[in-house]
């Protein structure tokens, strides 16, 4: 169970980029320069695929993303999840 959740963390940050991606008008190739990572570290990263997280947090500065901001909500929560 435990992997299970690791799992749906991790595609839900690679969802998070995409929408914000979107709401910038910000290209793959933008997020990339921006947030100093190889594209196909940012494709690993939008594919929910496991990436370093010092790669994360390159990434939430380049997306604007601040303590704020709602950019964990998803559509995707499972409670089942979270239960002990």
């Amino acid at each position: 169970r435990q992997m299970k959740q690791k799992e749906f963390v991790v595609r839900m940050f690679g969802d998070a980029i995409s929408e914000r991606m979107k709401e910038l008008e910000m290209t793959k190739t933008d997020l990339a320069r921006v947030a100093e990572i190889s594209l196909p570290t940012l494709q690993r990263a939008l594919e929910g695929r496991s990436v370093r997280m010092d790669t994360v947090v390159a990434i939430c500065y380049a997306l604007e993303v601040s303590d704020d901001r709602d950019f964990w909500e998803t559509d995707y929560y499972k409670p089942a999840l979270d239960r002990i």
